[in-house]
Formats: structure tokens, sequence, C-alpha cells
């Protein structure tokens, strides 16, 4: 299978790096990351604060990477990502209540 397949049909430089993430390269979620990370935090520090943000935006990435091959297209990569964001951050678990169940 080759994974540039669609890049190469659609010459959208747009799903190059949703097309090397699917191939599992490495360099390529870093890309991705890198592209969406800016915004990932700060939707995670407006719906959390600055303490939980970094963390958050962790996660997300953490969701993304193991959830990948759920990925079909219908909507953008971005949007995708912050339904992420947004179904985490509804149930995530402040920094005073973890600071509380830790100890």
């Amino acid at each position: 299978m080759d994974p540039f397949a669609s890049f190469r049909r659609k010459q959208d430089c747009t799903n190059l790096p949703d097309t090397l993430a699917a191939s599992g390269d490495a360099h390529a979620f870093e890309r991705l990351y890198r592209g969406h990370v800016g915004r990932v935090h700060s939707l995670a520090r407006r719906m959390l604060g600055e303490d939980d943000a970094d963390e958050a935006a962790q996660d997300v990435f953490v969701v993304v990477y193991r959830r990948w091959a759920e990925f079909e297209h219908r909507s953008s990569l971005k949007t995708w990502i912050y339904g992420i964001v947004l179904r985490g951050a509804k149930d995530y678990p402040r920094s005073e209540e973890r600071h509380t169940r830790r100890g």
C-alpha cells in the first residue's frame, strides 16, 4: 500500500501530514504535533486554566496517536483533534482534584 497515493492524486499539501502520520512515520507525527499543539494548548488553557493546560494538551496527543486508525476523514484533522480536546476537557479532573486524590 502506498501511503502517499491520496496525496499524489489530490496534490493537496494540507493532507500531507495526515498521509505521513497514517504511514506510521514518527517524523510525520512530529509535524502533525507541531502543526496543532499551539491551538490545542490554547483551547485547553481557555477551558481548564493555565495549571492544567500542559498536561491536557499532552493527553490529547496521546489520544490522537492511539486512535489515529479511527480518524475517518469525514471532518478535517483540526476538527477531529478539537473534538478530542472538547470531550476530554469536559471530564478532565482539575489540578485541585488530582492533588487531593494523590495525597
